[in-house]
């Protein structure tokens, strides 16, 4: 996700959470237990350096 799309999303109240397990039941127990690393600006996407792909 870019930092541009997590700010305005973080100005909305809406939190971003980063996939912990390896499927979808597991990750949604993970979020109600407080448990997925939540997205900062410092994961973000550093920006469209590689030919016009993201560098990650």
């Amino acid at each position: 996700i870019g930092s541009g799309a997590l700010s305005r999303l973080n100005q909305f109240g809406i939190r971003v959470f980063q996939a912990a397990a390896a499927n979808i039941e597991e990750n949604i127990a993970m979020l109600m237990n407080d448990q997925l690393p939540q997205y900062t600006l410092q994961q973000c996407c550093g920006g469209n350096s590689q030919g016009g792909e993201c560098a990650h």
